[in-house]
């Protein structure tokens, strides 16, 4: 038997047994915060149990986005210069999926818009 508890309201959560010794877990939380989940077999916790994780949202927030690379502290003349910008949502963890504007604006008027 397979247990897990999800102390963050998790209003849905599915334990399937795939025959083969492993167990699909299939969970839906419903609050944002941080999240514990215990996982046991029959009576005895898993190694590692209990896990610890963010659940976190899918609304963009660029007050915790990043932007981290060497282009953002030096560059060559002729090189191409490169850093990676990080989109982030309100609990600074990063977000699962793109499609987000990200504009840059660099000296000398250079611009440019991307969808991360």
């Amino acid at each position: 038997m397979v247990r897990c508890y999800d102390y963050v309201a998790c209003g849905c959560l599915d334990v399937s047994d795939r025959g083969n010794g492993e167990y699909a877990v299939v969970y839906n939380p419903h609050i944002m915060g941080e999240c514990v989940i215990s996982v046991s077999l029959g009576d005895v916790a898993i190694c590692g149990s209990p896990f610890y994780g963010v659940v976190g949202t899918d609304t963009l927030d660029p007050s915790r986005s990043t932007a981290s690379g060497d282009g953002l502290i030096s560059a060559i003349a002729g090189e191409m210069a490169t850093f990676i910008v990080q989109a982030r949502d309100q609990f600074g963890a990063p977000r699962p999926c793109g499609g987000d504007r990200c504009e840059v604006k660099a000296p000398n008027d250079l611009s440019g818009t991307a969808l991360l």
